[in-house]
């Protein structure tokens, strides 16, 4: 029991200590973070341009996320997909850009 606690207490202590160490990168690193996303993330919008011709079978395989969704962002634009899924698709039309 109490080695369990501690285990628990010692993963407590390392995801808390992570969390502060992101957070102050963050604040440090804020103005060239939001500088690199300008640059190299497109827009919602721009992503679902870029998704007019896809088929999105292939799409969805290819970024690791549902069906549904991507037809979500497709089709709708009031569409609120999460973060890991804009990078992935943001990551998919780099790759095929550059396959070009």
């Amino acid at each position: 029991m109490v080695s369990t606690i501690k285990k628990h207490f010692f993963c407590f202590i390392v995801c808390l200590t992570e969390y502060f160490m992101c957070a102050y990168n963050m604040r440090v690193n804020k103005k060239s973070a939001l500088n690199y996303m300008e640059v190299s993330m497109r827009t919602l919008d721009q992503i679902r341009e870029a998704l007019a011709d896809r088929k999105t079978e292939i799409v969805a395989e290819a970024c690791g996320a549902h069906y549904n969704t991507i037809r979500e962002i497709q089709r709708n634009p009031n569409a609120n997909p999460t973060w890991r899924v804009i990078q992935a698709l943001n990551n998919y039309l780099d790759e095929r850009e550059g396959a070009k």
